[in-house]
């Protein structure tokens, strides 16, 4: 079984992608028990691993190599993330960032103990900031039986934005 390393030499950028955002099927699998390690290389620059579709199956953990500096990223978007050995943890807390977008990420533990043992963040800019330093509302209204519809409009600028109203005392 190989092992997968990103940012593996001195000053390099490593991106892996599996899959895309419109989605797809591929799987990548290595069960060797060093896993996937996001930083391999002491005095890598960066290191980022995108998983937005298909199936990762590991043997050990996504990691970053406690002796680099690089920026070692994962970004969670859609992706399926299988333990294929027991008493693994799937992503320990080693990495610089780990992000989870809409997207999201489903966990398979294929019958096995495995934990998931990073923090995961939301990304900045990944959000609806308003224009002019806050959101204007025409008329609260009262007797909601439900969130009411928020409609989110751009100057061009962005695109699939979603809005969720949160009713207080309606």
């Amino acid at each position: 079984n190989f092992r997968i390393l990103l940012g593996d030499a001195s000053g390099s950028v490593g991106t892996l992608n599996l899959g895309t955002i419109e989605g797809g099927d591929a799987e990548v699998i290595t069960l060797n028990p060093q896993g996937l390690t996001v930083g391999s290389n002491g005095t890598a620059q960066s290191a980022i691993l995108n998983l937005n579709s298909g199936t990762l199956t590991l043997g050990g953990p996504i990691s970053k190599n406690p002796a680099s500096s690089a920026n070692a990223t994962v970004n969670f978007n859609g992706a399926k993330l299988v333990a294929g050995a027991d008493g693994i943890s799937l992503v320990n807390g080693s990495l610089s960032s780990t992000f989870l977008y809409e997207g999201g990420v489903t966990v398979d533990t294929n019958g096995n103990n495995a934990s998931f043992g990073a923090n995961l963040a939301t990304p900045s800019g990944d959000g609806v900031e308003p224009a002019a330093g806050g959101f204007e509302t025409l008329d609260g209204g009262a007797g909601y039986l439900r969130e009411p519809l928020v409609r989110v409009t751009t100057d061009g600028f962005g695109s699939g934005l979603s809005a969720i109203a949160v009713v207080t005392d309606g």
